[in-house]
């Protein structure tokens, strides 16, 4: 029989998995309020990573507040996507909560983290996708599908459906 190896030893061998939470806001008109990050060209969903011993929805909640200054209540999980190795990047697991439906105060009310972010817009649904990133407005698009339908599971952009 094999040799049981401690737990420091067995746990720092397996692969380690970033993890990501942003949140979907929309004015009262149903437009998408999508941010402009200062470290990429493509524009982003006010979130950001998980930092060690925080929870997916504790993330979203700080990095909205951090990048919008709004403290909002974050409601629901809308959606969670898989997505493998590619390139330079890690393996990675996305989410996405539904974080509601600003008042015209809370959108005049937005401060922007300046040093992440220069600014924010509310479009219409496929106007703000055109703006994100690819891979981002797969998901974004399956989360605001999620409003209405329940929570939508993604793997490498690709939503799965139960057989």
């Amino acid at each position: 029989m094999p040799e049981l190896l401690p737990d420091e030893v067995f746990y720092a061998q397996l692969p380690s998995v970033h993890l990501a939470s942003g949140a979907l806001l929309r004015d009262q008109s149903n437009r998408c309020l999508i941010v402009n990050p200062t470290y990429r060209e493509d524009w982003l969903i006010p979130g950001g990573c998980v930092d060690e011993a925080e929870s997916p929805f504790e993330t979203c909640q700080r990095e909205v507040e951090e990048e919008i200054g709004l403290s909002l209540e974050i409601g629901s999980l809308l959606s969670v996507e898989y997505v493998a190795r590619h390139g330079p990047k890690g393996e990675s697991v996305h989410f996405i909560f539904d974080g509601g439906i600003l008042s015209p105060e809370q959108i005049d009310s937005i401060r922007l983290q300046t040093e992440e972010i220069s600014e924010f817009r509310l479009l219409p649904l496929e106007e703000a996708c055109e703006l994100l990133d690819p891979l981002l407005a797969v998901r974004y698009r399956a989360a605001w599908r999620a409003l209405e339908s329940g929570i939508c599971y993604l793997e490498r952009g690709t939503p799965q459906t139960p057989s």
